[in-house]
């Protein structure tokens, strides 16, 4: 569910910016250029908060106060 969820977020970036692209400027290879750079900003996006949330957990665990 994990990949599936992932894959269907950056998949569906691309198809709704390949849509709404196309359908403004009539255009497919500028659409498909515009899609695949939105599903590149989505999938780093996305690493980006992987990363952030994995070195919050991170910092949390180690300034906690073990007794």
């Amino acid at each position: 569910p994990i990949f599936g969820s992932i894959i269907g977020a950056v998949l569906g970036a691309f198809a709704a910016s390949y849509i709404a692209e196309y359908s403004k400027a009539g255009d497919a290879d500028r659409a498909r250029q515009v899609g695949i750079s939105v599903m590149k900003g989505q999938a780093l996006g996305m690493t980006f908060k992987i990363i952030m949330a994995i070195c919050m957990v991170g910092l949390t665990i180690f300034k906690m106060t073990w007794q």
